[in-house]
């Protein structure tokens, strides 16, 4: 009997402890609310805020993207002047090549004026690829001065 007449009174002071612990809460939603409703000022202010971080957001973006397709024209014309650089390499010793052949025959008379034109025709146009690739690598070399500047 002892034991129920105890819970009882326990209930029964716990009873004003809940009641004030509830409405505690019912004034915490109340200023949550009241934080939650805005004015209309309010609500245009952080529309425009919102609005200004979106176009930041954005600048931020093109303005990585204009970065990588930077880097990535840089390492394009790298590579072609690594490509040219082969090419030219190549073309220079067959212009050594066919200069030496030439100057041999044209010493030791074998060539006939025909021969001696063609030859020197041949040497010329040779001379031109190598010009070609010669300008060809500057130009490269220029944009890419010109990517790394900007």
């Amino acid at each position: 009997m002892n034991s129920k007449k105890l819970c009882t009174a326990i209930l029964i002071a716990a009873l004003p402890v809940c009641g004030f612990a509830q409405e505690v809460k019912k004034n915490e939603n109340v200023q949550i609310v009241e934080k939650v409703i805005l004015s209309p000022e309010q609500v245009k202010e952080l529309k425009k805020e919102q609005k200004r971080i979106r176009q930041e957001q954005k600048q931020a973006q093109k303005e990585r993207k204009r970065e990588l397709k930077r880097q990535k024209n840089i390492i394009k014309y790298k590579r072609r002047i690594e490509k040219s650089t082969a090419k030219l390499h190549k073309e220079k010793e067959k212009l050594h090549l066919a200069q030496y052949e030439y100057h041999n025959d044209l010493q030791a008379g074998k060539l006939s004026q025909m021969e001696e034109l063609k030859g020197k025709a041949k040497l010329l146009k040779q001379e031109s690829k190598v010009k070609d690739l010669q300008i060809d690598i500057q130009e490269y070399k220029n944009t890419i001065d010109e990517l790394m500047k900007q």
